[in-house]
C-alpha cells in the first residue's frame, strides 16, 4: 500500500486527513519508492509525488537551520498554476504582493524558463532580466500552522517565509495552468542571465532533513 499513496491523493482527502497520518503515509511511500528529491534554489526540498493531466502534487520540506540559497536570492515570485498547500509540520508565513511599474527605483523583473522537464535534475532553470522594474507592496500576509491550508493564485507575486528554528513540511497541489511567464523579482548587481541546475538529495538525507 505504501507505493500506492499517490493514487489516493485528492483535495478532499488531503484536507480532512490528520497531518500526522499524512506524514506517516508520505514517509512510508518515500521509503518504498525512493523518489528523488530536488533542492530548490531557495533552500527547501521538492519531491514530486504525482503528476498527471496538468496537476502536480509535491511534498515540500524546509530543513531546520539556515537555508542555503543558490544563485540570486530573489524570493518574491509567481507560478503559472494555482498553488494550494497544506502545512503538515512546522509553520510558515505567506505574503502576497501587488507590483507597480516604475521608471526609477524598484527592483528588476526576471522571467523564468526551464530547459526541459523542471522536475528533472538535468533541466536547467534560466532567469533572464527584463527591462521592467517594479515596486512591490505587500497586500496580504498570513501565518499558517499545522493543519492549515493556503492558496496562491496563478501569476500572483508571493513569498513564503519559514522560521529556522524548526523543520516545516507541506503537501502542495498545483493545477489550472494559466498562459503567461513565470517571474521573479530580482536584485540589482546580478547578471542579466542566470542559469542553474537543481541538486539531488538521497532518500536518507531527505528524511533526516525533514525530521519526520
Amino acid at each position: 500500500m505504501s507505493a500506492d499513496f499517490p493514487t489516493i491523493l485528492n483535495t478532499e482527502y488531503v484536507t480532512r486527513e490528520e497531518p500526522s497520518k499524512l506524514l506517516v503515509q508520505i514517509k512510508n511511500w518515500i521509503l518504498a519508492v525512493k523518489p528523488f528529491a530536488l533542492i530548490h534554489p531557495h533552500g527547501f526540498l521538492i519531491i514530486p509525488v504525482r503528476r498527471e493531466q496538468g496537476e502536480d502534487w509535491r511534498f515540500h520540506a524546509w530543513p531546520r537551520g539556515k537555508r542555503f540559497i543558490t544563485g540570486m536570492p530573489g524570493l518574491i515570485h509567481t507560478h503559472d498554476k494555482i498553488l494550494e498547500s497544506r502545512v503538515l509540520k512546522g509553520r510558515l508565513s505567506n505574503s502576497n504582493y501587488s507590483v507597480t511599474c516604475v521608471k526609477q527605483g524598484g527592483v528588476p523583473v526576471y522571467k523564468v524558463s526551464y530547459a526541459g522537464d523542471k522536475y528533472l535534475p538535468s533541466a536547467a532553470s534560466l532567469l533572464i532580466r527584463t527591462n521592467v522594474r517594479v515596486a512591490p507592496k505587500v497586500i496580504e500576509r498570513r501565518d499558517f500552522q499545522v493543519g492549515e491550508n493556503y492558496r496562491v493564485d496563478a501569476h500572483l507575486f508571493h513569498q513564503v517565509d519559514v522560521p529556522e528554528e524548526e523543520s516545516t513540511c507541506t503537501l502542495a497541489r498545483m493545477h489550472s495552468q494559466s498562459p503567461g511567464i513565470i517571474q521573479v523579482l530580482g536584485i540589482d548587481g546580478y547578471a542579466d542571465r542566470l542559469e542553474s541546475l537543481r541538486s539531488q538529495l538521497s532518500t536518507d538525507d531527505l528524511i533526516t532533513f525533514a525530521e519526520f
